[in-house]
């Protein structure tokens, strides 16, 4: 049998010895590397040496190509994070002449940056941040080779974070900063000379990293939930949905990460939160079995068909937790916790479900529905009001008639369009029109005024008005819900009548209506602002136009009556005959 030259043989128990070679002698500290196999056959050691052959092997190379470790990185990273973001800062406040155009225009440009970085790094391309880089490795006094192993580390962590770092900046330049955002702002003498170097990055810490500091009157974060809650309803900020989301959210923060000091909470934890969220399935809380199991527990019993949550979802449960850790980053007694070292910078993974968007009414469908027995002629059930699936001679003009109607002219959302009372349909100018107000309102910023489609106006709905005095529209309607919402039950009957007369598809549903409006009126030419001012959508430019208004004008339409006139008589099926659904003398 060969000898194999990494086998030595004392008394009658081999060993395992090689040499460390002598370029990496002062990184490893060592000569050469002795260990016992613990066996006296010949055959089973040489397989064992050659194991630790091809192990040392890799981990000589490793160390030639100078893997940085995550604690290097980690600091590094946020080095260059911080320059450049005071380099940014200092532009903005010299940036000589700045108007909002400009601002407008910087904000483009930093969004592209933002999109390069992420092309870079998509082709480990670090030639335009390299002289940053070379300028942290010289602060730091490490000597990373141009092309190693540790290089690329380093550029690839550089690049996600500089992606982050231009997109904030962009939002920035519009003057939007997080509200958490400690901006760090250089000093004078910061932007005339360099920096002083920060103390070197430890290559390997001999102790844990010293937890932060706590106070003696710090709670659990499961002890200032009522205090948060209470706040946000009194200022009028949530609903009784929101609510209840919110506190899903923070609860499944305490059972994936424990419920603990707030200011001890670090980003080991944070990581963590996120990969356990990425699991859960979609179906998560639907189930009373849910509440005795374990988070791990439910992501093990999820079935392979069953989808996780969707990027919507994970978004919403990611800001109440984050946002429930500014507001506590602001209470006494709780120290300053690092919002944006624990918290900031994540992203989810690429195989997360996208939300899915609702699809509009196509017009066979709309044909189908219009020509079904709510609008042609149902047979009355003698105790179930909603069903009217079965042809027959009754025509009730009541919210199962109308509300479908007047999604479709008007834009308006299911709850906008239920609550109408007699006293919201006024003139404006001579000029007939819809007030969306009351307290279901998807935001402040639905309420506003809308001309009555003359289509509506030939079906009977200004005597419908007349009628209902200073009464609801629909008086029968019955809230539900945890907010009483007018669409509560009426939804889950329309979802019942479109299954049973064939109309029914997935993510087209009642809310689709003011997708069809939307763009039947874009479709004739109608410029996107007014359709968001018609619809209630709270669109960026939507929220502008109302700011640059009076107080007392930010409640009314930005926008004359009689264009929005205008722009919402441009919504028009006309395969459909609906003079034949007007009453009849």
């Amino acid at each position: 049998m060969a000898r194999h030259p990494h086998l030595v043989r004392r008394d009658s128990v081999f060993y395992w010895r090689r040499r460390v070679p002598h370029d990496l002698r002062p990184q490893i500290g060592r000569t050469q590397l002795v260990k016992s196999l613990f066996t006296s056959d010949r055959h089973h050691a040489c397989q064992l040496s050659r194991r630790l052959d091809v192990a040392m092997d890799r981990v000589f190379s490793m160390a030639r190509t100078m893997q940085l470790t995550a604690e290097q990185l980690q600091a590094l990273t946020n080095e260059m994070i911080r320059l450049e973001r005071e380099q940014l800062e200092h532009e903005r406040i010299d940036f000589p002449d700045l108007t909002i155009e400009k601002s407008r225009l910087a904000s483009t440009f930093s969004t592209d940056m933002s999109a390069a970085m992420k092309t870079h790094l998509m082709s480990n391309d670090f030639s335009t941040i390299a002289p940053l880089m070379c300028e942290v490795l010289d602060r730091h006094k490490l000597d990373v080779p141009v092309g190693s192993y540790g290089w690329k580390q380093l550029g690839r962590h550089a690049l996600r974070g500089l992606a982050q770092v231009y997109n904030d900046d962009s939002m920035r330049w519009l003057g939007e900063y997080e509200e958490d955002e400690r901006v760090p702002l250089p000093t004078a003498a910061a932007w005339t000379s360099a920096s002083p170097a920060p103390p070197p990055v430890v290559a390997a810490p001999s102790s844990p990293a010293p937890m932060p500091a706590t106070s003696k009157t710090e709670k659990t974060v499961s002890a200032y939930i009522e205090q948060y809650v209470e706040e946000a309803r009194h200022t009028g900020q949530w609903t009784n949905q929101t609510e209840a989301q919110n506190r899903n959210s923070i609860d499944l923060l305490t059972r994936i990460c424990g419920d603990k000091l707030p200011s001890t909470y670090t980003r080991d934890d944070a990581a963590t939160l996120r990969r356990r969220l990425e699991m859960i399935p979609e179906n998560y809380g639907k189930s009373p079995r849910h509440k005795a199991m374990t988070i791990d527990e439910v992501i093990a019993a999820k079935k392979p068909e069953t989808k996780t949550l969707s990027e919507g979802t994970l978004n919403r449960h990611w800001n109440s937790i984050t946002g429930y850790f500014r507001w506590l980053n602001r209470q006494n007694g709780v120290p300053d916790l690092s919002l944006e070292r624990v918290w900031g910078g994540f992203r989810w993974g690429a195989n997360i479900p996208t939300s899915e968007k609702r699809l509009p009414w196509d017009i066979p469908s709309l044909e189908k529905l219009f020509a079904s027995p709510i609008w042609t002629g149902f047979e009355e059930h003698p105790k179930k009001r909603h069903w009217r699936h079965r042809p027959g001679n009754t025509i009730i003009r009541d919210e199962y008639f109308w509300l479908p109607i007047l999604a479709l002219f008007g834009g308006g959302r299911c709850d906008e369009n239920a609550q109408l009372t007699g006293r919201d349909i006024y003139q404006v100018d001579g000029i007939w029109a819809m007030h969306f107000r009351g307290p279901h309102l998807k935001t402040p910023g639905s309420e506003r005024i809308v001309p009555v489609h003359s289509t509506l106006i030939s079906l009977g709905f200004l005597d419908l008005a007349k009628k209902a005095g200073e009464g609801l529209l629909f008086p029968k309607i019955i809230p539900g819900g945890r907010d009483q919402k007018f669409s509560h039950f009426y939804s889950e009957d329309f979802t019942d009548y479109r299954r049973r007369i064939g109309v029914y598809k997935e993510l087209m549903d009642y809310h689709s209506f003011r997708t069809t409006a939307t763009s039947a009126m874009i479709h004739e030419g109608v410029s996107l602002l007014i359709a968001d001012e018609i619809t209630g959508h709270d669109s960026a430019g939507r929220k502008e136009s109302k700011e640059t208004q009076t107080v007392t004008l930010q409640y009314v339409s930005a926008f004359p009556m009689d264009k929005l006139k205008g722009a919402i008589e441009t919504i028009k099926y006309s395969s459909i005959d609906w003079l034949r659904l007007a009453p009849k003398p």
